[in-house]
């Protein structure tokens, strides 16, 4: 049960009813790892969402830190959907325990659920608009700077 109720407070499956959490919660699998160890690397292959149960993540692209992750929150979700490598590393920050669900326990999952993959569409969406923000700032910046400097603006591309 204690499963069951995890899984039940990740936004991802929050509209789903008690026969499909239960389902949920007998196909994923439990995994875990020490602090300083590599749970995704940069550039793998995957089919594998991850749900933080305990601990805390960190999403790193090279030595940049993109983002901490504790309880709760989850990483890996667009390998449910394509082939393409993994766009960053994650690694334990500290011991942590996750729930690891595969991409066929997923596309079965949405079929007979399709609210999963309409809160993973919204998910996806809000990051992207983030980093249309983010890429916006960094130009704003970027000619800022170079007019500072005496320089042209560079083109925007389409």
């Amino acid at each position: 049960m204690r499963r069951q109720a995890f899984l039940k407070e990740i936004t991802l499956f929050r509209a789903l009813p008690d026969d499909a959490i239960q389902a949920l919660a007998e196909a994923t699998e439990p995994a875990s790892f020490q602090a300083g160890e590599t749970v995704i690397a940069d550039g793998t292959v995957g089919d594998t969402l991850y749900l933080v149960v305990e601990g805390q993540v960190a999403v790193r692209k090279g030595n940049r830190t993109l983002a901490l992750l504790g309880a709760g929150e989850y990483f890996g979700e667009m390998a449910l959907i394509d082939d393409a490598p993994r766009a960053a590393a994650v690694m334990a920050q500290t011991d942590v325990k996750l729930l690891c669900l595969s991409r066929l326990v997923f596309q079965s999952l949405t079929q007979d659920h399709p609210s999963v993959l309409a809160e993973l569409c919204h998910l996806f969406v809000r990051r992207l608009r983030l980093a249309q923000q983010m890429a916006s700032a960094v130009r704003a910046d970027a000619v800022a700077w170079m007019a500072s400097q005496g320089a042209d603006a560079p083109p925007v591309d389409g």
